[in-house]
């Protein structure tokens, strides 16, 4: 029996005679503790205890599948073999199971190298498919690095691009001196426009304005010209003079060149407009090299009614890849020749291109009749004719 003042012992009931008289007595006793074992230490100490049980957990199942049967077959021949004269039917019957236990063995062992092989197979073919779903994904992730690289750096170049294009939109987004200045200093370090300026023409006029800046590039003049570039007047944009001020001035000029053109007609303004959408124009035309326009659309004088005027070149804004040079005006029959290519406009720029170059295309054409003189052997001059064809 047990105790509560005695949770690991017993009381022991214990006869006792003391003085004659005969006495219970209870007495604990204290047993000795068990140790408890976990599972895994009782797994161990079993497989110490008993290294039988331990080889023969180590068995494959399949072995002792097989093992099994050849016991049992071999059992029931030993007993076909002993029950062959009292019951030959019942001798017969245990051959007959015996054989066909027997006949499980090899088709066991089949069934396992047929399974085998098939697993070895489904190995080979996930090993295979996970490799190329692999290889799928990190080419993915290449491609798609690569194109996050691509768009990163055509992002980055796109915005340098709009960057420039800016300075030419602020002559009209925000106009002041400063960014007049920056936008002509950078045009002309650019080669964009002449270090001579870049004129725009004035509407419903044949006179012109023409922006300069100093070899500096820190003063601004503004100066009237006409046709070919015989300067009217100037206006200098002062440090201190405010947009309002200077562009009234402009008009003011224009005005006194005798070129008025009536109310709300007198706006300087819409040339510098212009201007700066020929700069956007041309420094997107310009942007990439292959697309060729950066040899010819350079060193702009001027953009007339959808023609480029530059230092070398006569260009068509629709077919910037058709160039009339300007040391070829002087030849005849230009006119008539682009005219037949469609370009309506082009008696009136080849006639405005020879005023801005100065070409005198009437004193070359005598001066070549001149020189076609030649003597006819009997002491008079005949004169040889020539016709002038551009080649363009």
């Amino acid at each position: 029996m047990g105790d509560a003042g005695y949770p690991d012992g017993h009381l022991v009931l214990v006869r006792v005679i003391r003085g004659g008289q005969e006495e219970c007595v209870l007495h604990p006793v204290q047993l000795p503790r068990h140790p408890v074992l976990s599972s895994a230490e009782y797994n161990q100490s079993m497989s110490s205890l008993n290294p039988y049980v331990r080889a023969f957990q180590l068995i494959p199942r399949r072995m002792l599948i097989v093992g099994a049967t050849v016991l049992v077959g071999a059992t029931l021949v030993v007993a076909s073999w002993l029950l062959r004269d009292d019951d030959p039917w019942w001798s017969a019957l245990l051959a007959n199971v015996a054989v066909f236990a027997m006949l499980l063995i090899p088709g066991e062992l089949l069934l396992a190298r047929f399974g085998a092989r098939i697993e070895r197979a489904e190995g080979a073919a996930d090993n295979a498919q996970v490799t190329a779903d692999e290889a799928q994904r990190t080419a993915e992730d290449t491609a798609r690095s690569l194109q996050d690289v691509r768009s990163g750096l055509i992002e980055r170049q796109l915005a340098e691009l709009e960057a420039e294009l800016d300075v030419y939109r602020e002559i009209v987004n925000r106009p002041s001196r400063e960014t007049m200045l920056g936008a002509l200093r950078k045009a002309t370090e650019d080669e964009v426009i002449t270090r001579a300026g870049v004129r725009a023409p004035i509407w419903e006029t044949d006179i012109h304005y023409r922006f300069v800046v100093d070899d500096t590039l820190s003063e601004l003049e503004v100066r009237l010209e006409h046709d070919d570039g015989k300067v009217i007047s100037s206006v200098v944009w002062e440090p201190d003079a405010a947009p309002e001020a200077f562009y009234q001035q402009l008009v003011l000029e224009v005005r006194a060149a005798g070129h008025d053109r009536g109310t709300a007609l007198n706006d300087s303004t819409q040339s510098v407009q212009e201007l700066s959408e020929m700069l956007v124009e041309v420094a997107r035309l310009r942007s990439q090299e292959l697309a060729g326009h950066r040899q010819t659309l350079r060193r702009i004088i001027e953009r007339r009614d959808g023609w480029y005027f530059t230092e070398d070149y006569v260009i068509p804004a629709d077919s910037l890849s058709y160039t009339i040079a300007t040391d070829r005006l002087n030849e005849m029959d230009w006119e008539q020749h682009l005219l037949n290519k469609g370009w309506y406009t082009a008696p009136s720029a080849i006639e405005f291109a020879r005023t801005l170059y100065g070409v005198d295309v009437r004193g070359d054409l005598e001066e070549r009749a001149a020189a076609s003189l030649i003597p006819d052997g009997m002491g008079n001059e005949s004169k040889q004719p020539f016709t002038e064809i551009p080649s363009n």
